[in-house]
């Protein structure tokens, strides 16, 4: 039976996690760029078609554990060892808002749809949802999953205080 998987990578980005390891790749919503993160504390966005760098933003002081683009590509969130969330204007070198909250490394990042609201998850066994219209984290959304229960969340702020998760 013949092998339906490549043999070859078809193409390599090259010094895509810079001199370290790469934590993240994500392509965007059109598929025409990708961002990569990692080690080096650097988001690089590509061109999918060409293979090249179109730009690198700097702001991270530690390494980056995931990137997510926005649902209309113009934004990018980021996380990582500092313990804080990273919102990007792509056409921007600075960083639009560094969102703070999280005790532990950020682990995940999502833009939900209609991108007024981004998603994190951390080591501190918390996930957020910060508000980008006001570009804060609201408490009252903020959940904790609870250690040992798998599946589980706490909405501290609700009634009925845990609800579980079909994963």
């Amino acid at each position: 039976m013949p092998s339906v998987l490549p043999r070859h990578a078809a193409a390599t980005l090259v010094e895509a996690g810079g001199r370290g390891s790469v934590a993240t790749v994500r392509f965007n919503n059109e598929g025409r760029y990708l961002v990569s993160g990692g080690s080096d504390r650097r988001l690089r966005l590509w061109s999918a078609a060409s293979g090249g760098l179109a730009k690198a933003y700097v702001g991270h002081t530690a390494g980056i554990n995931d990137a997510s683009f926005s649902g209309a590509n113009d934004r990018i969130a980021s996380g990582g060892g500092e313990r804080l969330v990273y919102v990007w204007d792509v056409s921007r070198d600075e960083p639009t808002a560094k969102l703070r909250g999280h005790q532990d490394a950020v682990s995940a990042v999502q833009f939900t749809a209609g991108d007024n609201v981004l998603v994190s998850g951390s080591h501190d066994a918390t996930v957020k949802f910060w508000d980008l219209r006001g570009l804060r984290s609201a408490a009252r959304s903020t959940t904790h999953f609870n250690k040992g229960h798998p599946g589980t969340i706490k909405y501290p702020h609700i009634k009925k205080r845990t609800f579980t998760l079909n994963l």
